[in-house]
């Protein structure tokens, strides 16, 4: 598991922007929907690369996200959220340092902290929008055997990390005083900085909408 001093502070920063956001809003939302990864989160942890086992056929299969916002400002305005992440389990191929096959089952889990700006190209009841933030994660992944496959000489255990990423969206809300829906679309890279060694990149896209009330 990798932990650090920065990773733990910009954590609470993250969170204490969060609620300073969420205080004084001027709206408060819930968001759900799709959510499609790359392959790449299901590659192995720094645990397991260590017993010898790296990536060959990785795969992942898309889940759910839920999430709770918050938004100060009107056409131009500040972001702060938290996010649930769920991907379902699907079976990977790895290799063992003696370039053997090895089945498993993995499954991921992604919570963001984000903070950032959101703009709305518009004041009509329906305008498009565009948003920018800067993403704390906290990246889940667990590994099993298939059924009926061993790991002899690999110790499967789950492992949460931290990463520092950024997520880029757009989409179009609908204005219904005293409240809002935004419908679109949001590309996580979750660990655009701070990446392990021969980290490949994470990323994963989300699809769904929000549900803003007025405060």
């Amino acid at each position: 598991m990798t932990r650090s001093p920065l990773g733990f502070l910009a954590g609470i920063l993250f969170l204490g922007a969060f609620g300073a956001l969420t205080a004084t809003a001027q709206s408060i939302g819930i968001g759900a929907g799709l959510a499609i990864p790359n392959d790449k989160i299901a590659q192995v942890t720094t645990q397991l690369a260590q017993q010898g086992l790296h990536g060959g056929a990785e795969a992942a299969q898309s889940g759910y996200y839920v999430e709770l916002r918050g938004r100060f400002g009107k056409a131009l305005a500040l972001t702060g959220g938290i996010g649930y992440n769920h991907f379902a389990p699907a079976n990977s191929g790895y290799f063992d340092e003696s370039d053997r096959s090895v089945e498993l089952q993995s499954s991921q889990t992604m919570i963001p902290v984000s903070a950032g700006v959101d703009m709305r190209l518009g004041q009509g009841i329906i305008s498009p929008y565009l948003s920018l933030e800067a993403t704390y994660n906290l990246y889940m992944r667990s590994f099993s055997p298939v059924q009926g496959e061993s790991t002899p000489g690999v110790t499967l255990e789950s492992s949460t990390d931290s990463r520092f990423g950024a997520a880029v969206g757009g989409g179009v809300n609908f204005d219904l005083s005293p409240i809002d829906i935004e419908v679109g679309a949001r590309l996580h890279v979750a660990n655009l900085l701070n990446q392990e060694n021969g980290e490949a990149e994470i990323y994963y896209l989300q699809l769904g909408a929000t549900l803003y009330v007025h405060l």
